[in-house]
């Protein structure tokens, strides 16, 4: 695993909260609790390391997170818009990451993010190893954790 992944996740998060949706993020204690009442998504990746990334929020930010990223919002779905949100975040989020820690050289095949719940929470897979961020966002929490492991043809990023 990239010694720095920890550290990079923690750069990576705090910047692009900042930049895409003009909020505060930084690390907190990793003993502290989880997020209660939180939203979830997940994106995958393949490439030199193939791995998942999720990230969890509380779902009292999504409306902040919609509307600093989207906008005004206008007669569209709530519901999707704080989806869309937050899959755009994680989205962004994994791209700059994948960068940081591979190189702008690095291929990686992305999945289409998707929003989490009990019925499609990611399992633990048994060779990844894994590493948990906990970020202070305006006050909540928000978690990250990243699963990766290397490819098992790292000349095919498929």
């Amino acid at each position: 695993m990239e010694p720095d992944l920890r550290q990079n996740l923690e750069t990576v998060a705090e910047r692009v909260f900042d930049a895409a949706a003009f909020l505060a993020a930084y690390p907190t204690a990793d003993r502290e609790p989880a997020p209660v009442d939180r939203v979830g998504a997940t994106i995958t990746f393949r490439g030199p390391r193939c791995g998942r990334l999720a990230l969890y929020v509380e779902r009292q930010m999504l409306d902040t997170l919609a509307l600093n990223m989207l906008g005004e919002p206008d007669d569209e779905d709530p519901e999707a818009r704080r989806g869309d949100a937050l899959k755009e975040i994680l989205n962004m989020i994994c791209g700059n990451l994948l960068t940081v820690c591979y190189g702008e050289a690095a291929v990686f095949n992305l999945s289409p993010p998707e929003l989490l719940d009990e019925s499609n929470a990611p399992a633990s897979e048994p060779d990844a190893q894994a590493v948990r961020v906990l970020l202070n966002l305006e006050e909540t929490l928000a978690e990250l954790t990243i699963t990766e492991h290397a490819a098992s043809n790292p000349g095919d990023p498929s």
